[in-house]
């Protein structure tokens, strides 16, 4: 119901995105991209998920039965973020990547502005992850 116990089977690992050290959540099969942070009420500053796929290509996301309003990042296969986007809570309508990405990272909304992360930063810590 408040999607901690579906977070409680992910596994996390450390990243960096640009300068800044995050904690997340990995979301490395289908079942979990597809749950992934639908029915959280409530994640922390410090805190977000990490979609991996198994291969680069265009990706789109809403927010159905997603509580926290999110921004997010895709993410080119050599880490480099290709865009930004800001997601409200239940918007059904999707938000596609202009490009080819291996991974979406979803955070607090805000979160990017606040830690003056930008399109072009790199994100560190991703080609080890399961999934890659």
């Amino acid at each position: 119901e408040d999607g901690k116990d579906q977070l409680a089977l992910c596994e996390t690992r450390p990243v960096k995105v640009g300068p800044v050290p995050l904690t997340v959540w990995i979301a490395d099969t289908a079942d979990r991209r597809e749950l992934g942070l639908m029915h959280v009420k409530d994640l922390p500053d410090d805190r977000g998920m990490l979609f991996i796929y198994p291969d680069a290509k265009r990706h789109s996301f809403w927010m159905r039965n997603t509580y926290v309003p999110l921004s997010l990042a895709y993410i080119r296969e050599d880490g480099t973020i290709d865009q930004l986007v800001d997601m409200e809570p239940h918007d059904e309508n999707p938000h596609p990547s202009a490009g080819s990405v291996r991974f979406v990272l979803e955070v607090r909304q805000g979160w990017f502005r606040q830690h003056g992360v930008a399109v072009g930063a790199q994100v560190e810590g991703i080609r080890n992850l399961p999934g890659y």
